[in-house]
Formats: structure tokens, C-alpha cells, sequence
């Protein structure tokens, strides 16, 4: 499979995500000098490269790999006996060490016993490098993990740094492919080379329609009454249970019309909340069946009958205004660094000075710009706050 063979052998080989790559450079560095680090957790979607950054980084500085597997760390035991163990055991040839475990958002599932605490405990006192790679690092089941570790967003690569990938690749395995396949292919992939390689393997240039799935359900929550087929529908979809509580949360008043519908869909999604909550504070994982029954099942039934009509599902308000927030955020400490960095003063320093900032940036934009290098949506986002 082209996944395999051209799965990077070096830092460098990784498209995109460049900051991150500096970073996990520098702290595998600070390894090998005797320095003792935080567990890195990679996080961010699927098939982005944060596993095949974790491994080339190892085979760059010619570490041997320990990599575990969360399906087999599913309750404290097993955490404490493989960690341990891994920790333990000696390096081939005299080689250093390093530690990967993939997919760590997949212990804390409704069979996690007490495996994202033990982890986390076992994280605090950690003798060799290691670095964890999840989807979500906001997942509330993940908490435990997150004094313990320095988490690292990895972004979705850009489509013409994905095209120009599967370019090369194309070139090299005399793949019959037009320029144009090959964008539609990298414009598809959202980011996303594992499944660009794939498609370019099997010649699928169609969109991936990454919403479907949660429609579906949304569909079969809304639209029926028939238990068997919700439970079946929600239960077989590949779909975050917390996810698919907003969405149900902010559609429920677009579905239903009457008051007494409303009111009792959200006096069932009220009683899911209360059951997450005591999945999160006895990380009691059995108790999730009852909430997902009662976030899909106790919503779908909360209606006198199906509303016969079109429905068109919104995304919820709650991530769309988290990720507006965390881009403020972002652009904020990107702008208070560059200013200090002009006058050699502190981000706090600089955040207590944004008026004086202001009132120079009035009164010559492009100078301003141009000597702390800032961009347009900085400058304006300057004016802004």
C-alpha cells in the first residue's frame, strides 16, 4: 500500500505541520542530553501524520520504538503492567528509547476502567520519551491526562501540499493521473494524506462526505419511533457520543414545532447529562449505555408523532463559537509575542500596553506593519480589542 511505502523516515519527510515538527525536534533533543521532559501528546484529526511523525522522529535519531496499543490498556492493570514493562525493558543494541502510544482517546471508551487515570499517574513519574496521539484533546474523558502531558495541535495539511505529495508519488509509481484528478483528489482528502494516498491508489476522486454519517443518525433520532432501529443506527455509527449530544441539543428545536415536544426531548437529554456526569466522576464506563438511550431513544419517543418534512440540521452553536474563541486566542498570543518581541518586552507586559500600541499602529499602518511584521488580520485585530 503507498500508505506504507511512503510513510516518512524522517522529521522533514512530514508534510506540514512545521511548527511541530521544530518542537518534538527540540524536545527529543532535550531527551538525549539527559533532560527530562513532558509526555507529548499529538493531537488533532485523523490521518493528519501524527503517527508517522511519532515514528519518524524515532527513525531519525535512531531510537527504538515501544509502541503499545490502547485496545490492550483497557482498565488500570493492564495499564500499570504494560507501561511498566515497556519502561523497563532494555534498548536493542544500546539504542535510546521511545515510547508511542497511539490512538489514546480509544482507552476512554464505555469499556475504559480507570486506564486514562492510571495512565495519567504513571505519566507523572515517566524515565523514557513518550509521545501519545489522540483525535480530540478536549474528550472531558481525557482530563486526567492533561497536567501530565504538553498537548501539540497538529492541523489538517493544506490541499496543495497534499497535491504536491501526490504528485511526486504519482511520478515515481508511473501512476496515469491528470494534474486536475490529482487536486480534486488533495481538495477531497480535507487535509486528510492517509486517505488522499488511498484514494490515489484506488483512483477514487469523489468526495468524502465526512458529515453523512451524523446526518444519518440525526435522520433515525428525529424522524422515528422505532427503539431497535435507533439503538442499532447509534450504536453502529462511528460518531463521538459528545457530539452527538450537541447536535442533537441544537436541533431539537428545529425539528419539533410543538412546545410539549421540545420540552420533553430536552428533559431527556437533561437526564443524558446527568449520567455523563457520573460516568466522568466514577469513570464508570457501563453507564454510558443508559445515557446514549436517553439522548436518542428518550428524544425520539419525547415526540407525540414524526414530523413529516425536511429538516435542515445545523451545526451546533457551541463548537462554532469554541473555535472562534480558540482563533482569537491563537491570534492574540501571536500578536502580543511579535510586539514584545519588537520593543523586548513580555506578552503580559504587552497585553497591559495595547492601547499605546493602538494609537502608534493610527498613525502609520504600513510602518507599524512592517517593523514588528505584522499581518493585515493582526494589525486589524489590534484594533479590534
Amino acid at each position: 500500500m503507498l500508505v506504507s511505502k511512503y510513510r516518512p523516515k524522517k522529521v522533514d519527510g512530514v508534510i506540514g505541520n512545521d511548527e511541530v515538527k521544530k518542537t518534538l525536534v527540540k524536545w527529543i533533543l532535550k531527551w538525549m542530553k539527559g533532560e527530562k521532559q513532558k509526555p507529548i501528546l499529538l493531537w488533532g484529526p485523523s490521518g493528519i501524520g501524527k503517527t508517522s511523525l511519532a515514528h519518524a522522529l524515532a527513525e531519525e535519531y535512531e531510537l527504538q520504538v515501544v509502541e503499545l496499543n490502547s485496545s490492550d490498556m483497557r482498565d488500570k492493570e493492564s495499564i500499570e503492567r504494560v507501561v511498566n514493562s515497556a519502561m523497563l525493558s532494555s534498548s536493542l543494541f544500546g539504542k535510546g528509547k521511545i515510547i508511542i502510544i497511539d490512538d489514546v482517546d480509544a482507552m476512554a471508551t464505555k469499556e475504559d476502567m480507570g486506564g486514562i487515570t492510571a495512565l495519567a499517574s504513571i505519566l507523572k513519574d515517566v524515565n523514557a520519551p513518550v509521545i501519545l496521539t489522540a483525535d480530540n484533546y478536549w474528550d472531558r474523558r481525557l482530563a486526567p491526562l492533561r497536567t501530565e502531558v504538553q498537548a501539540i495541535e497538529m492541523k489538517r495539511v493544506s490541499p496543495g501540499a497534499v497535491a504536491s505529495l501526490l504528485k511526486e508519488i504519482a511520478r515515481k509509481e508511473n501512476i496515469n493521473i491528470s494534474e486536475k484528478e490529482i487536486n480534486e483528489i488533495a481538495k477531497n482528502s480535507e487535509g486528510d494524506v492517509r486517505s488522499a494516498l488511498n484514494d490515489l491508489e484506488t483512483k477514487n476522486y469523489t468526495a468524502r462526505d465526512r458529515k453523512k454519517e451524523i446526518f444519518s443518525v440525526l435522520k433515525v433520532v428525529f424522524k422515528s419511533k422505532d427503539f431497535s432501529a435507533i439503538a442499532r443506527t447509534v450504536w453502529m455509527a462511528d460518531v463521538d457520543h459528545d457530539l452527538l449530544k450537541l447536535w442533537i441539543d441544537q436541533n431539537i428545536p428545529i425539528e419539533y414545532e410543538n412546545e410539549r415536544d421540545v420540552a420533553a426531548a430536552y428533559h431527556w437529554l437533561s437526564r443524558a447529562d446527568v449520567f455523563d456526569g457520573r460516568v466522568a466522576n466514577r469513570e464508570c464506563w457501563d453507564l454510558l449505555r443508559y445515557s446514549t438511550s436517553l439522548m436518542s431513544a428518550g428524544v425520539a419517543f419525547a415526540k407525540e408523532k414524526p414530523y413529516v418534512k425536511f429538516t435542515k440540521y445545523q451545526y451546533p452553536t457551541y463548537l462554532r463559537k469554541m473555535s472562534q474563541t480558540m482563533s482569537s486566542r491563537r491570534m492574540r498570543k501571536s500578536l502580543f509575542l511579535k510586539l514584545g518581541r519588537g520593543v523586548h518586552l513580555s506578552s503580559k507586559r504587552v497585553s497591559e500596553m495595547v492601547e499605546v500600541f493602538r494609537e502608534i499602529a493610527k498613525r502609520n499602518k504600513k510602518e507599524f506593519s512592517d517593523f514588528y511584521r505584522l499581518s493585515e488580520e493582526e494589525v486589524e485585530f489590534l484594533e479590534k480589542i
